[in-house]
């Protein structure tokens, strides 16, 4: 006689029941993301990366050529085929066929699978860009804790520690509403991510990177390491894996839950059981940053550079004493001052080769700022031929574009405005030591800055425009040599400016004037879309002049339609 039904244990079905609807939930998430327009393309180059025989000679001819189409790629593999580990001769390496011959195509593989995934995410989203240097950090971290424990592959490990954050990349991408409910769960009740992510996703970030690294094809050993625990009975690879996530955590970032691995542990937490001396992990954490400053700037890729070096210069200080944060320190500001000369003296170099128009030549000041300030952003603003508004033209940062449309400042909203400072030709600082003005801060809040400046700019002693630099995560710090540095910048743009007899980048040597037929056809092309500039351009007329020939035809169709003109648009 069987056990009546409300006597059956119900937790073998629960369980059963859970894991379909997790792995189910897994499967809709893995459709979507292989579905997404961007990824079939990208998820192809990994799965022939990863399905090639790399003992033939096809297979180094293709690594060589891949390698040689990214140059972020290639400097990778030559800084890494220059170190100690592969390089025993101390004879520089060159030649990406030779790095490739030197430390194997397997090695190679590795390091490209890496970077194709640094290639297709960093241009995204601010969240992206943190994710992807938390994801080198921690291959940066696998690989110097590799080398120091002799491991023969130090670049599995560098893929081990790249993927294994994967997941969570993948997530913040393809389903950021749902990684966003997430983490706002983490933060607000203070549970594990994991935990957060069961609760709003169903599956985990990592149910996800071990499916998609599977769909690609990658080793058992990277599947191995996204999925390892802290026990002590896994595999040194992993162990390794799970050590240079924990590292990074610890030292980088600020969501980690409490339980995780804190600062002050580290050396208990993770060098202790490695067999690694305090010197030797401040070492790893030393090595990681530099190479991740690194390949940020061989890609071209902003970086929160001031940030990480205060992290790891901090994390250093608590491993070695404070001694070794003032060497950090030192060591870091002497770097900045070399790469200011460099910029200024490449900038004096090149200005007088800048050719007929304005652009290059600011353009490479804008880059002298944004790199040696370090800056989050750069503009380069003129003010129209009315003097009634000061425009933003271009610019460099993350967001430039967007930026350059709404920088608009007025100059005819009354004394004692920003706006009024600089038509005056007066520098303004918004968000310095001294606290903010009400207008200071909403400008700083529409603009997205925590701290910025405007440099003013002259010719002939007439205000005709303004250096806009700014920085986004933290206020824009003017010490001495700063200024100094900027100043120079400002002072190569007016005489760029005076030089060319030009108050307008978009400006060309005056013309006769248009005929009207003329002036018709270009309003009606921009009415009709085109860019302004480019219908400017052709016209041989400067933006301002069209746009007041647009708004003369505006206001002579309303008139001839008994209505009132359209007002301007507002601004601030």
């Amino acid at each position: 006689m069987s056990r009546p039904a409300d006597r059956i244990p119900p937790e073998p079905r629960s369980e059963v029941s859970e894991l379909s609807t997790r792995e189910r939930r897994l499967d809709e998430c893995l459709q979507r993301i292989r579905q997404a327009p961007d990824f079939p393309a990208f998820s192809r180059q990994m799965q022939e990366l990863m399905s090639q025989l790399v003992s033939d000679e096809a297979s180094v001819q293709l690594l060589v050529n891949l390698v040689l189409r990214d140059y972020s790629l290639t400097l990778k593999l030559l800084r890494t085929a220059n170190t100690l580990h592969y390089n025993r001769s101390g004879r520089p390496v060159r030649s990406a066929t030779h790095a490739l011959l030197l430390i194997g195509a397997r090695a190679v593989r590795d390091l490209a699978s890496s970077m194709l995934v640094f290639e297709h995410y960093h241009r995204q989203t601010p969240a992206l860009k943190e994710l992807l240097l938390l994801s080198l950090l921690s291959a940066n971290h696998a690989r110097e804790l590799a080398v120091r424990l002799g491991l023969a592959d130090p670049e599995v490990a560098h893929l081990c520690g790249m993927f294994r954050n994967l997941g969570e990349v993948l997530l913040a991408y393809h389903c950021p509403d749902d990684y966003a409910r997430a983490c706002a769960l983490q933060r607000e009740q203070q549970v594990a991510r994991e935990s957060a992510e069961l609760r709003v996703l169903g599956f985990t970030s990592t149910d996800l990177g071990v499916a998609m690294a599977q769909w690609w094809g990658m080793p058992d050993e990277v599947r191995a390491g996204m999925r390892a625990g802290t026990g002590r009975g896994e595999p040194l690879l992993s162990r390794v894996a799970v050590a240079a996530q924990a590292l990074t955590d610890a030292v980088y970032r600020a969501d980690a839950a409490p339980g995780d691995l804190a600062l002050a542990d580290l050396e208990a937490g993770i060098a202790t059981p490695l067999g690694l001396s305090r010197a030797e992990l401040g070492g790893v954490i030393d090595a990681a940053a530099r190479e991740a400053r690194a390949i940020f700037a061989d890609a071209h890729a902003s970086l929160d550079d001031g940030q990480l070096a205060r992290r790891t210069r901090a994390a250093l200080s608590r491993l070695n004493g404070a001694g070794a944060e003032q060497d950090a320190a030192a060591s870091d500001d002497a770097a900045l001052a070399t790469l200011r000369r460099q910029l200024l003296g490449e900038l004096a170099n090149a200005l007088p080769r800048a050719g007929e128009g304005l652009h290059e030549a600011v353009l490479m000041i804008l880059e002298a700022a944004f790199r040696g300030g370090p800056l989050d952003h750069a503009v380069f603003c003129l003010f129209d031929a009315e003097r009634s508004e000061l425009r933003g033209r271009f610019g460099l940062g993350d967001g430039a574009e967007a930026l350059v449309a709404r920088l608009r400042v007025s100059t005819t909203t009354g004394e004692g405005t920003l706006g009024a400072a600089l038509l005056r030709g007066r520098d303004v600082l918004l968000g310095g030591e001294r606290p903010a003005t009400r207008e200071e801060s909403l400008w700083l809040q529409r603009l997205g800055a925590r701290g910025a400046a405007f440099f003013a700019l002259s010719a002939h002693g007439t205000p005709v425009g303004a250096l806009y630099l700014a920085c986004t995560h933290e206020p824009l710090s003017l010490d001495a040599g700063t200024a100094a540095y900027l100043g120079q910048l400002r002072e190569a743009a007016m005489r760029a400016l005076v030089a060319r007899r030009a108050t307008s980048l978009d400006s060309p040597a005056p013309a006769p004037r248009a005929a009207p037929a003329e002036r018709l056809a270009a309003v009606l092309r921009a009415l009709r879309g085109e860019p302004l500039g480019a219908v400017a351009a052709e016209h041989g007329v400067a933006p301002d002049e069209l746009e007041r020939w647009q708004a003369a035809f505006l206001a002579a169709g309303a008139h001839g339609l008994g209505a009132d003109p359209p007002a301007p648009a507002a601004v601030p």
